[in-house]
Order: structure tokens, then C-alpha cells, then sequence
């Protein structure tokens, strides 16, 4: 018995190592701004986005321009998807059906999205987007219940 508990503590703290690497990394590219910034056309917002077990992280989180080109980056170990969804509710009360939010519903529509973000790929959606609140998801089975989510507010 005392072998199972052990080696369930290990297990525990590797899950711990892991997701402090994925915010350690996901901090060192949200800091690498100048570079996502000219590559973006000069009317654009550029919005930096790491994707990873199991996060969605947006910098910045509020824009004031309409034109935004999201610079998506999958720190993670599984392939993702990016889906930017219009919202009348907040990420908490998305329509949800089985493991999965329900992207063109009452309260929400799919605005643009990219599929298949591999490990360590990094991939842009620019968007038009209208003053409004948005979530960023990903909405492969179970990843959003996992907290797979961001709010993203278009002043």
C-alpha cells in the first residue's frame, strides 16, 4: 500500500512540474510582444495568445481597435484548436452539449477559429471584431471543462 500512495504523490507532483512549465513558458512568449507586433499590419491589434494544458492565456485581454490579429501559440503536449466566440454570457454560462460549448447558439457565434494547433506551433486568425465581449476557447472534447477558456472585451 505504501507504494501505491507514493507513487501516487509522485504522480501529483509531476502533474505540478508540468503545469508550472507551461505558465513558465507561456510567460517568456506573452513577453515576446515586439516581435508579434511587427509582423502584424499596422491597423491591426495584435493579441498574443498560449494555448496548453489546460489554458487559454490572452495578452492583452481588452482591445480598443476592431481589427485584431491573434498570434496563437500551443505550448502544450496535445494538439488544440482556437475558436473566438461572440458572447452574451460569460465563459461560465456558454451553452454547453455533452463535452462540448455549443458555438452557434442563442447566446453565442462562432466568429473565427483555427484547428489543429500542433505542439509548439504557432499560427494567426485576424478578425474583424465589433465592440462586444468574446470568449476564446478550445473546444475539443472536455478541454473547455478543463479551463480551456479566456474573456476577451473589443472596446
Amino acid at each position: 500500500m505504501a507504494g501505491r500512495a507514493g507513487t501516487r504523490g509522485l504522480s501529483t507532483l509531476r502533474m505540478g512540474a508540468r503545469r508550472l512549465l507551461v505558465v513558465c513558458v507561456c510567460c517568456a512568449i506573452l513577453g515576446g510582444a515586439a516581435l508579434a507586433r511587427a509582423q502584424a499590419s499596422s491597423n491591426s491589434k495584435v493579441v498574443r495568445v498560449v494555448i496548453g494544458e489546460y489554458v487559454v492565456a490572452l495578452d492583452p485581454s481588452t482591445v480598443h481597435a476592431r481589427r485584431v490579429t491573434f498570434v496563437v501559440t500551443n505550448t502544450g503536449l496535445k494538439v488544440h484548436e482556437f475558436v473566438v466566440l461572440r458572447s452574451k454570457v460569460g465563459a461560465a454560462r456558454l451553452p454547453v452539449e455533452g463535452n462540448e460549448v455549443r458555438e452557434d447558439s442563442s447566446a453565442t457565434r462562432n466568429v473565427g477559429e483555427i484547428g489543429k494547433i500542433k505542439p509548439g506551433e504557432t499560427k494567426r486568425l485576424s478578425l474583424a471584431l465589433k465592440p462586444g465581449l468574446y470568449v476564446a476557447i478550445c473546444n475539443y472534447p472536455g478541454h473547455f471543462h478543463h479551463g480551456m477558456h479566456a474573456i476577451l472585451r473589443i472596446r
